[in-house]
């Protein structure tokens, strides 16, 4: 990587950690790094959720008499 580059990266990185961005929807919510995280992490735990309760139904559908142990 060139020098220009590698200066700008540095640059980047500084502005993101000195000033991290906050988006405000109409004042009622501050959207930052710890709320998007936060949404992130409820998403992916609702779709591991629901991964497992569709393959449950899918067991189900293939052996229908069978009790699970």
């Amino acid at each position: 990587m060139d020098v220009p580059t590698k200066v700008e990266l540095k640059f980047t990185y500084l502005m993101l950690v000195q000033r991290p961005s906050i988006i405000t929807l109409g004042n009622y919510v501050k959207v930052n790094k710890k709320m998007l995280l936060r949404v992130l992490f409820q998403v992916l735990t609702f779709t591991i959720a629901m991964m497992q309760f569709n393959n449950s139904l899918r067991h189900e559908a293939t052996y229908p008499n069978k009790i699970l142990q």
